[in-house]
């Protein structure tokens, strides 16, 4: 009985010197290698919470300016202030995100995906390190996001006008 076993377990051996590391040793790999990244990843988003906290107070300070009275000047600065609160909207969106990995950073779930909790790949967090969902999870909320668009119902259709830039009539 322990000829077998002892067999089997070069067996094993061979197998896996064949056949590379086990999935286990892989993952260990890999948490090792996030393990060492951890500081310049974390220095990465600090580096980029401040960038994004510096744009929004800019932003802010642009929006409490008064508009001028000079209708041509008035419809201009309403036409940046429009621009720039999409850009804050951005912008806040990106510091939340940037928060959440921090914190999953500080708790020691940065790297796993807050969804389906696999590993994210160390290079998209080398890339985008404010990531928190592995690309799988992303394209299926990206999918879900798009779906939902389409299905939203518009109320107050306007009809198409011959002249219309964006094309003619349907007919029905």
């Amino acid at each position: 009985m322990l000829a077998i076993l002892e067999e089997l377990s070069m067996a094993r051996s061979r197998s896996a010197a064949a056949h590379g590391p086990e999935p286990d040793e892989v993952q260990t790999q890999a948490g090792d290698a996030l393990v060492s990244r951890l500081p310049s990843l974390r220095a990465t988003l600090e580096e980029q919470h401040l960038f994004r906290s510096e744009q929004l107070a800019r932003l802010e300070a642009c929006s409490r300016q008064q508009v001028p009275s000079d209708s041509g000047a008035q419809e201009a600065v309403l036409a940046l202030r429009e621009v720039d609160e999409l850009l804050a909207a951005g912008a806040r969106r990106a510091l939340t995100d940037i928060e959440l990995a921090l914190v999953r950073m500080h708790t020691g779930r940065y790297g796993d995906c807050r969804s389906c909790g696999n590993a994210i790949p160390l290079t998209l967090l080398e890339a985008i390190p404010k990531t928190t969902l592995c690309l799988a999870c992303q394209h299926r909320d990206e999918r879900a996001g798009h779906q939902a668009l389409r299905r939203k119902p518009t109320t107050g259709r306007r009809r198409r006008q011959s002249n219309d830039p964006v094309g003619p009539a349907r007919q029905r």
